[in-house]
């Protein structure tokens, strides 16, 4: 009778009949409350019905029941990210915790659990933080806290007050030989944040004057001492104190920044491997940049990718197996390693211009066991040498830094097969006309007229100047203003243009490709489906004429930039 009664269900499913299909899935499970399938089927029921704590809930309680299987997390995330749940469950920070643990779930994880971190903190976060208090110092030693902070940037103006707290007061312990050691992991944690975002935070000169008193604390404060100073230093800095305390650095209690320090210092054998064959000016120019500003940082990875059937499913195309795909300007690796992971019969080429950034997406493909992705030090100008056409072009936001971006447009749309797509990503006119003014009260602080007076290591200066007003502006609370690389690439990059949607449209139409689709990430989603009452594209047949006319009403939808999809036909 259960097993008719579990089809009857999932008959009622097949016709969207949440309600009744939830019926029958709560009587099945009064009586057998901890199986896996009818709590899942109800999870999906009460998503489709709107019922988020219920489904977030069923899911949690499936995962709790497998024992923590891989596959019943993975409806969690799935299930989380449907409902958009953003409500605080201590079983839910127990399983994102444990996520944590397996480098392939890690990325999603830590993602979810920040969610977790500011509901669990909202009264903290929400309130004028001045000073530390009780209820921050317990924050500050929560695992959830520094499990976040240690593994990724996060762009919240009240953590980082917190952070910036935190750091102070653990430094002056331990410059006082006042024990705090049972903040080791946190300490350990804003050090992995400080690499991160490469040293983004203001010292104040009381500050300075206590990280030189270290040398004088206690030597049972000696691990304590010198994660602090990496707390507190720039990237040379930090492999200074590396090279120089190799002993020290040895100690389990300083596992997560020796490993840290590990990889960056591996980082730095990338710098003179060889980029012969590349000699547009533009192009030389735009390599020094990323030498020395790998771009974008990051330690784990979100394996969510579609994988490029998916995508021509998703658009109504036809796409073959074992895709052969090119991530032209690849940056340090994260697009190539989602798609490789997406794309295990198919193999990834990654094309970049920096050494230094080639070197980091190897070091970490191969922390994902990835055998699928061939890096190669080469040009766009240059990608002909290949001598290979593709099934899946990405290239977002590469173009517009180069001399001709039509050129590079026409270069890839040559390598490209008939009847497959490309994603591009092209700077907004509209989107970006705020970084001009940005640009100008950063010189204007720094009392110049010459942008390349004002150097990497001053912009924590700058950024311990930022009023409240300031903080309210969208770009100030990106993630490239949360670290020293991003800003460098958002107001010093040395080539860029930008262009409006029928510019581009002209640009398609020279390289032979059509417009598709635009590629929105869950943010611009969530705030285009929040209008689309007023402004539903997709109804009317989506086209770059019509997102020209959404974007004029909405001028920062694409203040990151446009990226969208084209096809060959």
């Amino acid at each position: 009778m259960e097993v008719v009664s579990l089809k009857h269900a999932k008959s009622l499913m097949v016709v969207k009949n949440y309600s009744q299909a939830t019926d029958f899935l709560e009587t099945l499970l009064s009586k057998d409350h901890k199986n896996i399938e009818i709590l899942s089927y109800l999870s999906i029921c009460y998503t489709n019905l709107g019922s988020a704590l219920e489904a977030v809930a069923a899911a949690v309680d499936a995962v709790q029941y497998s024992g923590y299987e891989e596959e019943c997390i993975q409806f969690l995330f799935s299930t989380l990210e449907s409902v958009e749940y953003t409500g605080y469950l201590k079983a839910l920070e127990v399983i994102l915790m444990k996520a944590l643990k397996n480098k392939y779930l890690e990325g999603q994880a830590v993602e979810l659990l920040k969610v977790q971190l500011f509901a669990k903190y909202s009264v903290i976060l929400a309130s004028d933080i001045v000073e530390l208090n009780d209820d921050i110092e317990l924050m500050l030693a929560d695992p959830i806290f520094y499990s976040v902070i240690e593994r990724t940037i996060t762009p919240h103006h009240q953590l980082e007050k917190i952070i910036i707290l935190g750091r102070k007061e653990l430094l002056y312990c331990i410059a006082n030989n006042l024990d705090a050691t049972k903040y080791l992991p946190t300490m350990n944690a804003i050090a992995c944040q400080n690499l991160l975002n490469d040293g983004v935070y203001h010292a104040t000169q009381e500050e300075l004057a206590l990280i030189a008193a270290l040398d004088n604390s206690d030597p049972y404060f000696a691990h304590s001492a010198l994660v602090l100073k990496v707390c507190y230093a720039d990237f040379k800095q930090a492999m200074e104190l590396w090279g120089n305390n190799q002993e020290l650095f040895k100690s389990p209690s300083l596992k997560i920044i020796a490993d840290d320090l590990t990889f960056y210092n591996a980082i730095l054998g990338g710098v003179n491997l060889s980029s012969e064959g590349i000699t547009d000016k533009t192009s030389l120019e735009v390599q020094v940049f990323y030498k020395e500003n790998p771009y974008p940082k990051y330690k784990v990875v979100k394996l969510t990718a579609m994988s490029v059937s998916q995508c021509m499913s998703w658009l109504g195309l036809n796409g073959g197996k074992k895709p052969q795909i090119l991530v032209a300007g690849c940056g340090t690796g994260l697009q190539a390693i989602e798609l490789a992971f997406a794309n295990q019969d198919g193999h990834i080429t990654a094309i970049d211009l920096s050494p230094t950034s080639i070197h980091y997406a190897k070091q970490m493909a191969a922390k994902y066991e990835l055998n699928n992705i061939e890096f190669k030090i080469l040009d766009i100008l240059n990608v002909e040498s290949l001598g290979q056409q593709f099934d899946y072009i990405i290239s977002t936001g590469v173009l517009h830094h180069m001399a001709s971006p039509q050129q590079g447009l026409k270069k890839l749309s040559q390598t490209l097969k008939p009847h497959s797509l490309m994603i591009l990503g092209f700077y907004s006119k509209l989107g970006r006309r705020q970084l001009a003014k940005i640009r100008q009260e950063l010189l204007s602080y720094y009392n110049t007229d010459n942008i390349k007076k004002i150097s990497k290591e001053s912009l924590a200066k700058w950024r311990a100047s930022w009023s409240d007003e300031q903080k309210k502006n969208h770009w100030f609370s990106s993630n490239d203003f949360f670290n020293t690389h991003g800003l460098m690439d958002a107001i010093f990059h040395p080539q860029e243009s930008y262009y409006d949607l029928p510019e581009i449209q002209k640009m398609l139409e020279v390289a032979g490709v059509e417009f598709k689709s635009m590629a929105m990430n869950n943010l611009q989603r969530s705030y285009y489906n929040s209008v689309s009452n007023r402004f539903n594209l997709l109804e009317k047949s989506e086209s770059i004429e019509l997102w020209d006319k959404f974007e004029a009403s909405h001028p920062d939808f694409f203040h990151s930039m446009y990226n969208f999809f084209v096809y060959k036909y």
